[in-house]
């Protein structure tokens, strides 16, 4: 027996059919994933490691590309569909903000709980790079989302 059988195709209903995914669905966990990739770069150091390194000195490191590069990934990916452009726009710009949310609790939880025993790369020079130097952590979480 094939999988295109019809006598098999006949035994389900509609309601046993797997439903398209919606596009808001899509958005999210896209954002959402992207988000977990960036919290995993900065678990394991790599954000870090990446910050020494100076694209253009004193503006932009080679941390905070990647991190930049994170979010515009998840807004293409986010975006991929066949609907307007501005509703495709609107799709990218929501997932590459949930994904900054995402990556903006970090700084909130390493201010609010030591993990550096766990994860000894949750250093405060990691929190200051996250936080893009300001003044109070809540003002670099602002900046992560909106960045």
């Amino acid at each position: 027996m094939s999988a295109t059988d019809p006598a098999i195709a006949t035994v389900l209903h509609d309601s046993e059919a797997a439903a398209p995914e919606s596009a808001f669905r899509h958005t999210v966990l896209v954002g959402v994933l992207a988000g977990i990739i960036g919290v995993y770069l900065a678990a394991i150091g790599l954000l870090l490691l990446l910050h020494e390194r100076a694209i253009i000195v004193g503006v932009l490191s080679l941390g905070h590309a990647t991190l930049l590069a994170t979010g515009i990934g998840a807004g293409i990916a986010a975006a991929r569909g066949h609907e307007g452009l501005g509703a495709r726009l609107l799709r990218g710009l929501i997932a590459g903000a949930i994904a900054g949310g995402v990556l903006a609790l970090l700084p909130l939880l390493m201010t609010a709980v030591s993990l550096r025993y766990m994860f000894i790369s949750l250093s405060p020079q990691l929190l200051q790079m996250l936080t893009f130097d300001a003044d109070t952590v809540g003002q670099g979480c602002l900046m992560l989302i909106a960045g």
